[in-house]
């Protein structure tokens, strides 16, 4: 696999997956944060659903996903979802968090 950085110069990418069989009651949301460095945040499941997947990603110039990751209620956070963030030298930048949820 092969992504481009600034000026068209070609880099390695490494990409990787997980499958699983198909969760039943799955909702998917997105959230969007644009500002100055840093830029992301916590996007949660609605109450009762549990967080299943989610990701991240950035743009703007010379952008770069810091942190990209799940939360969890069990662990401290406010309630289960995913939390991103992203920075760059240049402002501002776009950072896009996706979660998805299931029923417990």
């Amino acid at each position: 696999m092969a992504g481009t950085k600034s000026f068209h110069t070609p880099v390695g990418v490494v990409a990787s997956a997980m499958c699983a069989d198909p969760i039943t009651d799955v909702t998917w949301s997105t959230g969007r944060a644009t500002s100055n460095s840093p830029a992301g945040g916590f996007l949660v499941c609605p109450d009762g659903r549990q967080v299943v997947g989610g990701g991240a990603s950035a743009s703007g110039r010379e952008a770069a996903l810091i942190s990209s990751k799940p939360g969890f209620k069990s662990e401290g956070a406010r309630s289960d979802g995913w939390w991103a963030q992203a920075g760059s030298v240049y402002e501002p930048l776009t950072a896009d968090v996706y979660v998805t949820c299931a029923s417990r």
